[in-house]
C-alpha cells in the first residue's frame, strides 16, 4: 500500500493499480488453501485502488483530476494553488489516511498470515534483473527531473505543470533515449479514452 501510495503520487491511479494488481496476484499463490487465497484476495484487491487513490492526492499530477480542478479554480475564482501548496495539504492527509485504511481492510477482511520464509522464497523468484536497463535508468531521470520542475513552477510561474508533463512524454520519444516507441504507442492505446477525457473537461470548463 504504501509503494502504490507513492507511485500513484506521480502516475495515473490505474496503471498504479493494474501493475500492483498483478503483483497481488502472483503472491496470492503462496496460499495452499482455496479459502485463505479468497479472503487474503479480497484485503489486497481492496488495499491497492484505495492506496493508489490516497496516492493520487498527494501531488497535481497524481490525477488528472487535480489537474482540471486547479485549472478550473484559476479560470473561474481567479485562485493559484501551486505544486507545493497542493503538496502541503495533500502530503499531510495521506500520511494519516493510508495507515488508517491499512488497519480498517486488516480489521474487516482480516488477510491470511504468510510466514516470512515464504515470502522470502517469493521474493528471490521473482524475475527481476539484478541491474537497470539503460532504459530504466533514462526513464526515472527524466521523471525525477519533471518533478524537481514541478516543484520549481511553485515559484517559477514560466514552469507550467502540464507543459512539463507534455515535454517528459515528448522525450521518451525522442533519439538518443527511445523508451517508448511511436507505433507501438499509436497501436497499444485507446485513442476513445483520450477523445472522452478531452470531450469531457471541455464540456465541464464550458459548463
Amino acid at each position: 500500500m504504501i509503494t502504490a501510495c507513492l507511485i500513484s503520487s506521480l502516475i495515473s491511479n490505474v496503471p498504479t493499480c493494474a501493475v500492483f494488481s498483478g503483483i497481488a496476484l502472483n503472491f496470492l499463490d503462496l496460499y495452499k488453501k482455496e479459502e485463505y487465497k479468497k479472503k487474503t484476495g479480497k484485503a489486497l484487491m481492496i488495499a491497492i485502488p484505495i492506496a493508489s487513490m490516497i496516492g493520487g492526492m498527494m501531488t497535481p499530477a497524481g490525477s488528472s483530476i487535480n489537474l482540471m480542478a486547479i485549472g478550473i479554480l484559476e479560470k473561474t475564482c481567479g485562485v493559484t494553488i501551486s505544486f507545493v501548496q497542493w503538496m502541503v495539504a495533500g502530503i499531510p492527509l495521506a500520511i494519516v489516511m493510508l495507515p488508517l485504511s491499512w488497519i480498517l481492510i486488516c480489521k474487516i477482511y482480516k488477510p491470511v498470515q504468510v510466514r516470512k520464509k515464504d515470502i522470502k522464497t517469493f521474493a528471490d523468484n521473482l524475475d527481476v534483473p539484478q541491474k537497470m536497463t539503460s532504459s530504466e535508468i533514462k526513464t526515472i531521470v527524466i521523471a525525477f527531473t519533471m518533478l524537481v520542475l514541478w516543484i520549481l513552477s511553485s515559484w517559477f510561474s514560466f514552469f507550467n505543470v502540464m507543459i512539463i508533463s507534455v515535454l517528459r512524454c515528448a522525450l521518451l520519444f525522442m533519439p538518443g533515449i527511445r523508451v517508448l516507441d511511436v507505433k507501438t504507442f499509436l497501436k497499444e492505446n485507446s485513442w476513445d479514452a483520450f477523445f472522452l477525457v478531452a470531450t469531457v473537461i471541455t464540456l465541464g470548463g464550458a459548463m
